[in-house]
């Protein structure tokens, strides 16, 4: 490795883990999804169950675990049978796991290629802003874009007639699976990718290794889950976390559709309804296309405020969904064509979008609970 590593990619390597050592000392961060995740893994490690009831009274209701696996509470769940209450290891192992994945993917890189990489794809790589400030979070996100990342590493050698690990995709794709739900999806794009490259057999073989392999290590997670009668597969609906189960507000959602057009305003207004928290939701004043709206919108509310931790009722939801169909049909021009326009940009562009970083200017008004 030394032959292939410049001088000035080891002292990149070595700022990365400088600047997010103090961002983890000084700029530590949870949400209320870290919240939910402990008590997930306080019922791994006490009462030695998937569940999101209170690890005090270890009833240990059936659940999937978390907002996306049991993965990442068995990990917090480690963390706090080694060190207690202080979260500081999880942040440190997923940085440290980052830090290898990224000298694994330049290496391999490097070795496919047989010549070094240019510094400039080598900043690129280290310092990307879509990874880079998560490490000080509790959050599943570290440890996923991290699987990513070793996951495209070892479909490097594809591209250059190599031998492909097949064992070693299918481990990371279950490890993933359990981490996030969503690295599921992964699969399609590799069968894809190995269509294109190999033969008709050899794509075959390849694809029913991977299989075998990830159904074989995730088959018991999933059974679980039918024996406690829950679904194989978690269901992407809101509400995973209210009391009588997960069961989406189409209206509302659909309302908030023809409105928001960046991450913050959605988040304020839908975040709180997967917990039930009603009271918590913060609608951005952009909602409004008129007066009348406003008290329609606030009446609303104030009802929803008798259901914490129930699923809206669909009397209300409706009358979100009246309210989405009336922006539709009196709006257009903004709904269809402003709306994505300021989305576009709001993506791209949006300065108080933190991307994990501390410092956002509004990041503070999301309540996740």
């Amino acid at each position: 490795m030394t032959n292939l590593f410049t001088k000035k990619t080891y002292f990149f390597l070595f700022v990365f883990f400088l600047i997010n050592l103090l961002l983890i000392i000084f700029f530590p961060s949870e949400s209320g999804d870290t919240n939910t995740i402990k008590i997930v893994a306080k019922n791994i490690l006490y009462n030695y169950c998937i569940s999101l009831s209170d690890p005090l009274t270890a009833e240990c209701i059936p659940h999937w675990g978390s907002n996306q696996g049991p993965g990442y509470p068995f990990l917090v769940s480690i963390s706090l049978y080694l060190f207690g209450e202080n979260l500081n290891p999880v942040r440190f192992f997923q940085m440290t796991i980052h830090l290898g994945v990224l000298i694994y993917f330049i290496f391999k890189l490097q070795k496919l290629l047989n010549i070094k990489i240019n510094n400039f794809f080598i900043l690129i790589i280290i310092f990307s802003p879509l990874t880079f400030g998560w490490h000080r979070y509790v959050l599943t996100e570290s440890i996923s874009f991290s699987l990513t990342i070793f996951l495209l590493t070892n479909l490097l050698p594809i591209f250059f007639n190599k031998k492909v690990n097949f064992l070693l995709i299918g481990i990371t794709i279950s490890i993933g699976f359990f981490i996030r739900y969503d690295f599921i999806f992964y699969i399609l794009p590799i069968c894809l990718l190995l269509f294109i490259t190999q033969n008709f057999k050899s794509f075959l073989i390849s694809s029913l290794k991977i299989s075998i392999i990830s159904i074989l290590i995730v088959s018991p997670y999933l059974y679980r889950n039918f024996q406690t009668g829950l679904d194989f597969i978690p269901p992407t609906q809101i509400g995973l976390h209210l009391k009588d189960g997960p069961k989406s507000p189409n209206g509302y959602v659909d309302w908030i559709s023809t409105w928001s057009f960046t991450n913050y305003m959605y988040a304020n207004a839908l975040y709180p309804v997967d917990y039930g928290n009603y009271d918590n939701i913060i609608i951005d004043e952009k909602a409004y296309f008129n007066d009348a709206q406003v008290k329609l919108v606030e009446e609303n509310l104030k009802k929803l405020s008798n259901y914490n931790n129930l699923a809206i009722p669909k009397e209300i939801d409706n009358n979100f969904k009246e309210l989405a169909e009336y922006n539709r049909n009196n709006f257009k021009k903004y709904v269809y064509f402003e709306l994505p326009v300021k989305r576009f940009f709001s993506l791209w562009f949006n300065p108080v979008t933190s991307l994990g970083f501390p410092g956002s200017f509004n990041n503070n008004r999301i309540d996740l609970n």
